[in-house]
């Protein structure tokens, strides 16, 4: 189980490492509201705390409801739902031939 937690934790700091070559800001900030990837930056570019963050949480387990994302951003819930939906494809197909990603694939 060692093995397969440290292997999760890897892919999962590389994934966020990632997520900054994504060609637009704004899929970079849904995707990680979204999965509940709440690093330093973003907390500063939000003016976020730990109690706000938990907060926002409470509509979802870990990131934030698509709902919720919107009146952030100011979008409706289902323009952030077609941009997550276009940031999910393009990380597909930009990273499916990713050396440093392959190596987490089963």
């Amino acid at each position: 189980h060692f093995t397969t937690k440290l292997e999760e934790r890897c892919a999962s700091e590389l994934i966020k490492k990632k997520l900054n070559d994504l060609p637009k800001p704004r899929w970079i900030d849904i995707i990680k509201m979204r999965y509940g990837i709440f690093d330093e930056s973003f907390m500063d570019k939000y003016g976020f705390d730990e109690n706000k963050i938990n907060e926002l949480r409470s509509k979802r387990l870990c990131g934030f409801s698509l709902e919720t994302i919107g009146d952030i951003l100011g979008f409706s819930k289902e323009r952030i739902r077609q941009l997550e939906k276009e940031s999910l494809k393009y990380m597909k197909e930009t990273f499916a031939n990713d050396p440093e990603i392959s190596e987490f694939r089963y």
